[in-house]
């Protein structure tokens, strides 16, 4: 996976599929998740001063860094294009609308729709 600069995306994938170490027997239990040996995650943080971009930084949270950078890249363009294409064809995503989620099953249930539209009801143009 690879995230922009905010820090929610490493303690949310951990919450979600981290898995609290089996006890050992001495000390007392583990009690926080850890993630997977084979997770790959890194973040791409840009730096804008005045509105233009000042500097890219790569920071690789799980994995190690060679393997990381490899197999994900080092920017986040399709990431942030399926975000920007979600958020157009689905109001519930946009914060400041009439039309967002209170209610996570809602927000889930516009998701899962929305996904089924895009991929499997809209023509695609590249295949004329």
């Amino acid at each position: 996976m690879s995230s922009d600069g905010k820090g929610a995306y490493p303690k949310a994938m951990l919450e979600t599929w981290g898995k609290v170490p089996e006890y050992g027997g001495r000390g007392t239990p583990p009690k926080l998740p850890k993630p997977g040996k084979d997770w790959k995650c890194l973040q791409v943080i840009k730096k804008r001063k005045g509105g233009k971009l000042e500097s890219v930084r790569i920071k690789v949270v799980y994995g190690n860094t060679e393997d990381v950078k490899a197999k994900l890249g080092c920017h986040t363009a399709y990431i942030e294009r399926t975000n920007l294409t979600s958020r157009t064809m689905n109001g519930r995503l946009v914060r400041k609308t009439l039309s967002f989620s209170k209610e996570l099953r809602f927000l889930e249930a516009s998701s899962i729709l929305e996904d089924a539209i895009y991929n499997f009801t809209r023509p695609v143009k590249t295949l004329r």
